[in-house]
């Protein structure tokens, strides 16, 4: 082997080597990164993965994740009930409708959920169905629309969708 070839083979080893070192330094501090990029991330809040949280644990969940396409709002009550008032950005998905563990089953499991109706009944019978289907992150609003709707700041966090 020529000295030429002799040092186009070192060049391309330490090439190959540096770029792998490159690689593996950019995984690692993706991994410093990323976590706090993840906007699903409820770690600040000190939330449970998944249950049962207060209507003012709920407002802060609303407020931290307001802009957060993986958080999901849904209200189970029917659509006569969802339509004078519900929570901003929220859809509605009847728990009483002959379809809705199809219409649940059929939602991204890997986003974060906030399920609430008017008092927290139906609520809970869909999170724990929603976490006997494979979600993971499923919070349930302890007292529902009723309870969220005594907290001042909540108001901000209540529209209609102005349906007849």
């Amino acid at each position: 082997m020529s000295r030429s070839a002799t040092r186009q083979k070192i060049f391309k080893t330490r090439a190959f080597g540096l770029s792998h070192s490159l690689i593996i330094a950019l995984i690692v501090l993706c991994g410093f990164i990323a976590p706090g990029c993840n906007t699903a991330d409820n770690t600040s809040l000190n939330l449970p993965i998944a249950g049962k949280i207060s209507a003012e644990t709920a407002l802060n969940l609303l407020t931290e994740h307001e802009t957060n396409l993986e958080l999901l709002v849904i209200d189970v009550r029917t659509p006569g009930e969802f339509a004078p008032e519900h929570l901003k950005n929220a859809i509605n998905i009847d728990f009483n409708a002959p379809h809705f563990e199809e219409t649940i089953a059929g939602q991204n499991k890997g986003n974060t959920y906030l399920v609430y109706c008017g008092s927290g009944s139906r609520s809970g019978e869909a999170a724990e169905l929603m976490r006997q289907l494979g979600f993971a992150r499923v919070y349930d609003l302890e007292g529902g629309l009723i309870a969220m709707k005594q907290l001042v700041d909540a108001g901000l966090y209540l529209e209609s969708c102005g349906c007849d």
